[in-house]
């Protein structure tokens, strides 16, 4: 697996980019073609904006274009929420999870990474960490060497929503 982050295939995606380069991340463990940002945003429909705002893609979009480029890999959304929020209620036909054990358990028993995404930040997560934390993939740095870290559990959860992408293998 590959691990795509800001700056990658030359482009300057800083400030929107880290959900598409979480999305090429998680092809590159299926697909050796890899689109670039401009050709994901081709497919939604997405125009080129200097608000960086404009370009964002959010998990379930992410789910959309994974479907569509990777049709043989089935996937599932799901969501942490601690609180209801006008976020949640947009998500709200998600798997839904609200304690934080509960979707711990599910990020550690995940065959693949988990794609996961707060509304600010987006980040893989690789692996649970001994119990600790995560292991993440980091889109937002970029320098290619440095992109994988951890973070504590502590950390993870002081964000009130986490929506999340996992792929699952083909059953079939």
């Amino acid at each position: 697996m590959r691990i795509y982050g800001y700056g990658d295939q030359g482009i300057d995606d800083s400030g929107y980019g880290c959900v598409y380069r979480n999305l090429q991340s998680l092809m590159s463990l299926f697909t050796k073609s890899i689109p670039t940002i401009p050709e994901l945003q081709g497919l939604l429909d997405i125009p080129f904006s200097r608000n960086a705002r404009r370009m964002w893609i959010e998990p379930p979009e992410a789910e959309d274009l994974f479907r569509a480029l990777v049709p043989h890999v089935p996937t599932k959304s799901v969501i942490y929420a601690k609180h209801k929020t006008p976020r949640f209620d947009l998500y709200s036909h998600r798997n839904i999870y609200r304690d934080p054990i509960d979707f711990h358990n599910f990020l550690c028993s995940s065959p693949f990474p988990v794609l996961v995404d707060n509304g600010e930040s987006s980040y893989l997560v690789l692996e649970c960490d001994q119990g600790r934390g995560y292991i993440i993939g980091d889109p937002h740095i970029r320098d290619p060497a440095r992109r994988i870290g951890r973070i504590t559990r502590r950390d993870f959860y002081s964000d009130p929503l986490w929506m999340g992408l996992t792929v699952f293998p083909n059953r079939s």
